[in-house]
């Protein structure tokens, strides 16, 4: 499941308790992720996105501070045989990459970090790579 948390402020003297911004089960739905060229469904306890084109995908956006680091923590816990994976993407817009494309080409929780740079707003995509198919993060 994707989590995405704030790991730390901009002056480094200063100390926050990471906050959670997605931590689901999506027991409730799909958590208010949008759509490009995708459907979303909640499949087990993941947000299932099925790409109706090359690179559907869900996103959602998030308010940020400028020049914030932020960790993150996103499972792909399923892929369609052949579907070729996913990208985790965090940009600026739905679909962009400024700040953030890992190539999540197989089951695994993929973690890191990424700064803001001077960005008020940020947006996660999850990525299915091939018309037709699946990926469940």
């Amino acid at each position: 499941m994707p989590i995405l948390s704030l790991a730390s402020s901009l002056v480094a003297s200063k100390n926050r308790i990471p906050t959670i911004l997605i931590d689901e089960d999506f027991a409730s739905g799909t958590a208010g992720f949008s759509v490009t060229n995708a459907t979303v469904a909640n499949s087990s306890g993941t947000l299932q996105v099925t790409a109706s084109a090359t690179s559907g995908h869900a996103y959602k956006a998030f308010l940020a501070s400028p020049r914030t680091t932020f960790t993150y923590s996103i499972e792909l816990s399923a892929l369609q045989v052949g579907s070729g994976g996913g990208h985790i993407k965090i940009g600026l817009a739905a679909g962009q990459s400024q700040f953030l494309d890992v190539d999540a080409t197989g089951v695994d929780t993929y973690t890191g970090t990424f700064t803001t740079a001077d960005a008020t707003a940020i947006v996660l995509n999850l990525h299915t790579d091939v018309n037709g198919k699946w990926t469940k993060w």
